[in-house]
């Protein structure tokens, strides 16, 4: 692009990125009816979510990022659950920790003794050389 008031410089285009979009969501909106949710209106590429008072449903209403685009409808019932119950965490007391590690090393001193025994014990071969 040329620049009258600085002849020599040249200017490059700028380069911009596409942005990319998500969906705005807000909370809940407590409508009576869902005649109320189609006349409500959304703003492009935007996403309310509904609540009908007095009935379990709920209903996402979006609109893309195009004027031309139709509102798109999503419908769900709710439906109530109990929550599982959680078992508490088992706990080990301090002096069984310590009993249990304890048996442990114990078994483990055990074996050692067991294999340093078995690394002593003479073979035939050192035996028909000490005869």
């Amino acid at each position: 692009m040329y620049n009258p008031y600085y002849p020599y410089v040249q200017q490059q285009p700028v380069q911009q990125q596409p942005i990319q979009q998500q969906p705005i969501q807000n909370n809940f909106v407590v409508v009576a009816n869902e005649d109320e949710i189609r006349r409500y209106p959304v703003a492009p590429g935007g996403l309310i979510t509904f609540r009908i008072e007095n009935q379990p449903i709920i209903v996402e209403k979006s609109l893309g990022y195009s004027q031309f685009d139709t509102p798109h409808y999503e419908r769900y019932r709710m439906t109530k659950e109990d929550m599982p119950e959680t078992k508490p965490k088992e706990y080990i007391l301090k002096s069984d920790y310590e009993t249990e590690k304890n048996e442990i090393f114990s078994q483990i001193e055990d074996l050692k003794s067991q294999i340093s025994a078995l690394e002593k014990k003479p073979t035939r071969k050192k035996v028909e050389e000490n005869e």
